[in-house]
């Protein structure tokens, strides 16, 4: 088939995956701001944390334990006392 029907079908996620993932991919667009000169630690810091979040997230969804706690790790390293990450490692931990 030819057109735009073509297209859609193939880059585009069925409605369940959609919807499973939406939030993830919204919070992700709520929290990238472009690198400029003259970023704050503070700010980057903040990303460090959320990019760690939001990846290890992904594979604890995918049930990919070890990649999870490879993202919560790095993470853990720029904040060690992080609530999210240690509760996204607590309960792959109990998983395990």
């Amino acid at each position: 088939m030819i057109g735009n029907t073509t297209h859609n079908l193939m880059y585009s996620a069925s409605p369940a995956k959609f919807e499973k993932h939406q939030s993830l991919a919204q919070e992700s667009l709520n929290t990238y701001e472009p690198t400029l000169r003259g970023v704050s630690p503070d700010d980057v810091k903040k990303h460090a944390i959320s990019k760690s979040l939001r990846l290890s997230q992904i594979f604890f969804e995918q049930n990919n334990y070890e990649l999870a706690l490879l993202f919560i790790n790095e993470g853990l390293e720029v904040e060690s006392n992080n609530s999210k990450l240690l509760e996204l490692k607590k309960k792959i931990i109990e998983k395990k």
